[in-house]
């Protein structure tokens, strides 16, 4: 051991990590050898355009690679492997003590919706919890603007949806700070709005008053919860913040409109979907994969991106900057190709 300047060090990172890529490949390659065409969209790809034109939810382009099963050119990595693992672990944590308590009725249950936009066009799901408390308990451990005495059902039923993040974008945006209300991310409200409007009808449960967003961080483990419901003939979304432990004081103790959004919303794009995939049609880009340089002055400006980012943007340091849902797109490369066409 006198030589300490030779010895190597080994290194467990590299073996798990080669594991799980070496994993990930060899899923992709096998979706693609097999040549399986999927033949209904995911509830988790679901999409919506509000009032104000903003886009919400996963692009459809990338949706249809996937549904006419592309070779993905960017497949996950160790780290959103690892990232989605963490979340399972959470999830399954979380269950565990639900069914401890006695009110876990169901957990990872799937289920297959209609379009009703497109009754050819089935949507597949999977509720991550179902659960159920007597009323007199419910009432108990519930806010008052969440719950009364009209609540008629004796053993009333909630879906979670259990969600687990971390980061200073986590915090601000979705728990919120003491000057800024909290909002749930949107791609998991279009999520909960179709399992609280098809999963009770589907599984023929009568019984499900609400929808609840439960989020954990990875980081420090704060907890967040959002509740939702469909309200009114044309089926508004609408959710209400709860208080993060007193960590964060500022929030609305009622039931607000998410973006105006409604159901038909997320129905419509679905539909879209359907045709473009009929006419074997690429749909057009939802989102941007690099932004020009006034786009990202005017994201900075509004907070969007951040001064670290900004900075070594400026400095040449980072030169692809664009939206988060290309960042993390399996199919990015194919975008890019066509951008750089389209500039010769």
């Amino acid at each position: 051991m006198s030589e300490s300047k030779n010895m190597k060090l080994f290194s467990l990172s590299d073996i798990l990590n080669h594991h799980l890529e070496e994993e990930e490949l060899g899923r992709s390659k096998s979706r693609l050898e097999g040549g399986i065409v999927a033949e209904f969209p995911r509830v988790t790809e679901a999409s919506a355009i509000t009032q104000d034109g903003e886009i919400f939810g996963r692009c459809l382009r990338s949706v249809y690679y996937r549904m006419k099963n592309f070779l993905m050119p960017n497949p996950f990595t160790k780290k959103s492997i690892r990232t989605m693992n963490m979340g399972t672990h959470c999830e399954n944590y979380d269950q565990e003590i639900l069914s401890q308590l006695g009110i876990l009725i169901t957990s990872n249950d799937q289920f297959q919706g209609i379009n009703p936009l497109q009754p050819e066009q089935m949507i597949r799901g999977e509720i991550d919890s179902l659960i159920s408390f007597p009323k007199d308990e419910l009432l108990k451990y519930s806010s008052v603007y969440t719950f009364d005495n009209t609540v008629e059902e004796s053993n009333p039923k909630i879906i979670i949806e259990h969600k687990s993040s971390y980061g200073y974008y986590f915090e601000r945006d979705v728990v919120g700070t003491k000057t800024i209300n909290g909002e749930p991310a949107s791609q998991y409200m279009l999520q909960i709005s179709i399992y609280l409007d098809q999963y009770g009808k589907i599984k023929e449960i009568s019984d499900i008053i609400m929808g609840k967003l439960y989020y954990i961080s990875r980081g420090d483990c704060i907890q967040k919860e959002y509740d939702i419901m469909l309200l009114g003939k044309d089926k508004r979304v609408f959710y209400a913040e709860h208080p993060c432990a007193g960590k964060y004081q500022s929030f609305t103790p009622q039931f607000i409109p998410f973006h105006n959004l409604k159901m038909n919303d997320i129905y419509k794009r679905y539909a879209q979907l359907h045709d473009y995939l009929k006419k074997n049609e690429l749909p057009p880009r939802d989102f941007i994969p690099i932004y020009d340089a006034s786009t990202i002055s005017d994201k900075f400006a509004a907070g969007k991106i951040s001064k670290t980012k900004y900075r070594m943007w400026e400095k040449g340091k980072i030169s692809d900057l664009g939206d988060i849902q290309c960042g993390w797109c399996p199919f990015r490369k194919y975008c890019l190709k066509n951008i750089n066409k389209e500039s010769k």
